[in-house]
C-alpha cells in the first residue's frame, strides 16, 4: 500500500513549471504517460509530445481534433515548431 501512495504522489505533481501541464492528466510519470484534458487520448512521450498533439503538429502524433486554437497559445505552438524547424545559416549568424 505504501507504493500506491508514493505512486500517486508523484504523478499528481508535473515536473516544472511549463504551461503545457494545465492541459493534461498525468497518467503515468515513470513512463512519461499524459492524457489530453480535451480528447481524453493517452499519450506516450510526457508534455513534449502534448504539445505536438495539442498544436496540431503532424507526424509523432495524431493532433487534436477537440481543442480550439485560442486555447492553445502562440508560445506552445513556437515551443513546438521551433526545433522542428531547419535552421538556415542566416539564423545561425543572427544567434537564433
Amino acid at each position: 500500500m505504501a507504493a500506491e501512495g508514493g505512486a500517486s504522489q508523484s504523478s499528481s505533481n508535473p515536473p516544472n513549471a511549463d504551461l503545457a501541464w494545465a492541459h493534461c492528466t498525468i497518467v503515468d510519470m515513470g513512463r512519461r504517460k499524459v492524457q489530453c484534458k480535451y480528447c481524453n487520448r493517452v499519450l506516450s512521450g510526457g508534455v513534449w509530445r502534448l504539445k505536438q498533439h495539442l498544436a496540431g503538429i503532424k507526424g509523432e502524433v495524431a493532433p487534436c481534433l477537440r481543442v480550439s486554437s485560442e486555447k492553445i497559445s502562440v508560445e506552445h505552438r513556437k515551443q513546438v515548431e521551433g526545433p522542428l524547424r531547419k535552421r538556415t545559416i542566416a539564423d545561425v549568424l543572427a544567434g537564433t
